[in-house]
């Protein structure tokens, strides 16, 4: 499906629908910047312990383990242009936002952001995007399923009525069946989720999805060197974009869709968690 480009750098016309999305945020959501966040190799405790408070914060815990990515029947060549061929990965245990940002049921999750404000708000909670990894896991839950609800695609299970023009994003929960086997909501359809990994050049050229934000070919040139991964698919798109396995999906990172949004994960630390909340207790 074609998405429609929306520029950091370029004045445009803000659609209503964008206007609304970003009304129905929550209002103590912080303002995105506009510049790549810096990072830091501090981190106090408290932040820390923010990461990993789990369903108090509206997170799902999914375990760690040996996890069985991708599907059978695809090819090396296919990676990381669609679906890939099964791999066994270790994935550790990590917390998962249960909606898209700013995880309220309920609510229209914030669309048109970039990749750098995606993390950078991520990071002013106390969290980060997840790798593409993690959020295969999430979607597919304990079973390994190829969607979140089972391995056959199921029209009306999730906010995928493949029609980009007359549609747009819907209320975080609103479908009930769209839920993973670890409790994450609208992880299929709705808007696409910007993850932490990224591809090369070479291989977004290599890709037969590489003009599937317009008529902007951006990897004519050497402006952008890395592409994050987007993964779940929108509203519009296919039923095979739309599978947890699908990796065929990315953007540049300066760029705001009005299809694009993302959730927040944290890593899994009990052991911090235990030795702060007995040292609060001291």
């Amino acid at each position: 499906m074609m998405s429609i480009i929306r520029s950091a750098a370029v004045p445009i016309h803000v659609p209503s629908v964008i206007l609304t999305i970003a009304a129905c945020a929550t209002s103590d959501a912080p303002s995105p910047s506009t510049n790549a966040p810096q990072s830091s190799a501090v981190v106090s405790d408290s932040l820390r312990l923010k990461r990993h408070q789990g369903p108090d914060a509206g997170m799902a815990l999914v375990p760690g383990g040996p996890f069985l990515r991708g599907e059978p029947g695809q090819t090396v060549e296919s990676q990381p242009t669609g679906l890939i061929e099964p791999a066994w990965v270790h994935v550790d245990s990590f917390w998962i936002d249960r909606y898209e940002y700013p995880n309220v049921a309920d609510s229209l999750p914030m669309a048109t952001v970039t990749w750098y404000e995606a993390k950078a708000l991520c990071e002013e909670r106390g969290k980060r995007l997840c790798t593409a990894d993690e959020w295969e896991k999430a979607c597919r839950g304990p079973d390994a399923w190829f969607y979140p609800y089972g391995n056959e695609y199921e029209h009306h299970a999730c906010h995928t009525p493949q029609d980009f023009d007359n549609e747009t994003v819907a209320p975080s929960g609103s479908h009930s069946e769209c839920r993973s086997g670890f409790g994450v909501y609208d992880m299929v359809g709705n808007i696409n989720e910007w993850t932490a990994d990224v591809v090369m050049l070479e291989e977004v050229r290599a890709s037969p999805n590489r003009n599937n934000y317009g008529n902007d070919d951006f990897w004519h040139d050497e402006t952008y060197p890395e592409w994050p991964i987007v993964m779940g698919g929108d509203w519009g798109t296919s039923s095979e974009q739309s599978r947890c396995t699908y990796r065929g999906h990315f953007h540049p990172p300066d760029h705001r869709l009005i299809d694009d949004g993302f959730r927040c994960c944290a890593d899994d630390d009990p052991e911090l968690e235990s030795s702060i909340t007995n040292g609060a207790k001291k």
